[in-house]
């Protein structure tokens, strides 16, 4: 013997259905807040090795400026990043009164003039930048964001 569903069994199994999707799909389109903190130190990272290379390729100093006001890394050429409002940076060298202050300036034999270390935190997680002055070469680390 063969059982037909009614509609109400249906319709109930429809909106459950419905209810999982509503409730996941919001979280579903919403990076971690550690992978927007990573990408986002990537991105400052290239704008670096941007400024390197440039200062290599036209033999001239390069500078990178950050903007505390619009949160916007800046580079020589005029390439723009803007940080989201939640990403905190610490470093030395800026005080919190500095708007457009250089950040580093990169030399054509890659020598780097800036903080040695610069700390990005948001939510529960951070990460921090380390630049050799000599090389410049860069380092990232996740690091403990209450031990800042």
């Amino acid at each position: 013997m063969r059982r037909n569903f009614t509609l109400l069994e249906l319709a109930v199994v429809f909106s459950i259905i419905m209810l999982v999707i509503g409730l996941t799909l919001p979280r579903l389109g919403k990076l971690p807040s550690g992978v927007t903190l990573r990408n986002n130190v990537d991105k400052v990272r290239k704008l670096f090795l941007t400024g390197q290379l440039r200062a290599v390729a036209t033999g001239q100093e390069q500078s990178i400026r950050y903007a505390q006001s619009t949160f916007a890394l800046q580079g020589g050429t005029g390439d723009t990043l803007l940080l989201p409002s939640s990403v905190r940076i610490a470093f030395s060298g800026i005080s919190a009164g500095d708007d457009d202050a250089v950040m580093f300036r990169v030399s054509p034999g890659r020598e780097v003039c800036g903080p040695g270390k610069i700390i990005f935190a948001m939510e529960k997680h951070a990460w921090a930048m380390t630049f050799s002055a000599l090389t410049g070469d860069i380092a990232i680390t996740e690091q403990d964001p209450d031990k800042q």
